[in-house]
């Protein structure tokens, strides 16, 4: 992704520019996640066939660790994203993420809408990497939503 940032007394203008509109690559939802708790997991969540998204995951405020994890082949990406920072998130990975700071908040943009019927969540510590990491940074006290708590 391209960023141009702009900071004056203030505060800062970030443009961010759609590096695949040559590829017919659009996004169709911006979504914001406020999250107000230190160790707040979102995820894995995946999209099937037909309702796939795309994500770009940028860092308004805050800290993350961003998590991957392909669906055909279980390889796994762990991304450290701080305010400013952004990542690209493919069609065929499993996707979440653990606030690291009180008060982070993440914006993505996505290039379809969100099927509710359609979602498939994996359980977090279903992957020993993303499980790991986790547990090394929480002690394993998350703040979760249930349907990602009992997710299998």
């Amino acid at each position: 992704m391209n960023e141009q940032k702009y900071t004056d007394h203030r505060g800062d203008l970030t443009f961010i520019s759609n590096p695949f509109s040559e590829k017919s690559f659009n996004w169709k939802n911006i979504v914001t996640s406020s999250n107000t708790t230190k160790h707040t997991f979102r995820g894995m969540h995946y999209q099937k066939p037909n309702t796939e998204l795309c994500k770009y995951v940028h860092v308004v405020k805050g800290a993350i660790i961003d998590f991957m994890e392909n669906v055909h082949n279980g390889e796994t990406e762990t991304v450290d994203l701080k305010a400013g920072q952004s990542v690209y998130v493919p069609s065929h990975m499993f996707h979440g993420f653990l606030t690291l700071v009180p008060s982070t908040i993440v914006l993505y943009a996505t290039t379809q809408d969100y099927v509710h019927e359609n979602q498939v969540i994996k359980h977090w510590s279903a992957n020993e990497i993303i499980k790991e990491r986790i547990l090394k940074e929480t002690g394993g006290n998350l703040v979760i939503s249930d349907k990602d708590k009992f997710a299998e």
